[in-house]
């Protein structure tokens, strides 16, 4: 992404703007091209107004997003506050997923280059220790 000498970004327009928290292990945000944006399903941050905030930051400051769906981690939730049996809470989970995906998709498409990877495709790597 070339961004001018000064670093300079749009000013971010709307009801909600982004704010970023400095990590000194990591580096920092500017020094990137892709970010990853983790999204837990159901949480108002992640939604709507809010997102298409994220969206539009992440727009203007990196060629391509990697957005981190985590829905079917939230499937013990279910089975704990619901009383759920696994099974069940694993299909609710990746149908909340694919409604997020699906209500998303239009502040999605504002980013210049993005990919999805879901919390299965996490979970269900070989690399990934599963007790």
């Amino acid at each position: 992404m070339n961004k001018n000498k000064f670093n300079e970004y749009p000013s971010q327009e709307g009801v909600y703007t982004v704010k970023t928290i400095s990590n000194q292990s990591t580096g920092r945000w500017q020094d990137f091209c892709t970010a990853r944006v983790p999204i837990s399903v159901g949480k108002d941050y992640h939604e709507g107004e809010m997102f298409k905030a994220t969206a539009l930051w992440c727009a203007d400051r990196f060629d391509h997003v990697r957005i981190c769906v985590s829905d079917t981690l939230q499937r013990y939730n279910l089975c704990f506050d619901k009383g759920l049996d696994e099974q069940t809470a694993l299909k609710q989970t990746l149908k909340a997923g694919d409604d997020w995906i699906a209500r998303n998709k239009p502040f999605l498409d504002l980013l210049p280059s993005y990919s999805l990877v879901r919390w299965e495709e996490w979970r269900t790597q070989e690399r990934f220790n599963v007790l």
